[in-house]
């Protein structure tokens, strides 16, 4: 769930707007707008903003792995640049696969064969192919109980370099 100040600032570029149109809408949409309503203008900002990376993150790194960010989930392009150096040389199929797995906690559907394939194959062997179900189910599993101040990885420390002290303590 990595924002870097440039998305934040063009944050109105992506689908946030619509966000902020209808996050109020539903029966909990009152309580929550008493609640946003009573921030200071740039916090409240800052607090929607962090519920719609929050709501969008799974697809978001879906997008980024794969490729094929539209800029509607936010204009993350640094972190895209990031991601992509990270995976560059490997295939698109195994990016696509990569991307369907991180995207899958978020969703409810580990039991569709047709998308978590038992034995996807990445080479020509049966030691080059993997469980996307079974990958799938440890990502949800470890995503439920970790629990612990260490979550946020290194490579999010270095995007946002937080620059004054109090943050850096925060971060660390």
């Amino acid at each position: 769930m990595v924002v870097t100040s440039e998305e934040y600032e063009r944050r109105h570029e992506s689908s946030f707007p619509e966000f902020k149109r209808t996050v109020f809408d539903g029966d909990q949409g009152k309580d929550y707008h008493e609640k946003v309503a009573k921030m200071p203008d740039g916090e409240a900002e800052r607090f929607l903003y962090q519920g719609f990376v929050r709501q969008h993150h799974a697809e978001r790194i879906r997008q980024w792995i794969s490729g094929k960010s539209k800029g509607d989930l936010g204009i993350a392009d640094r972190v895209i640049s990031e991601v992509d150096q990270v995976l560059k040389g490997l295939h698109d199929r195994f990016r696509k696969d990569l991307g369907l797995i991180c995207e899958s906690h978020h969703l409810d559907d580990l039991d569709d064969l047709a998308n978590y394939k038992l034995s996807q194959p990445y080479g020509s062997g049966p030691q080059e192919s993997a469980n996307l179900q079974y990958c799938a189910i440890v990502l949800r599993t470890a995503d439920l109980l970790h629990v612990t101040k260490d979550r946020a990885p290194t490579i999010s420390f270095r995007m946002i370099n937080p620059s004054d002290p109090k943050r850096t303590e925060e971060w660390r």
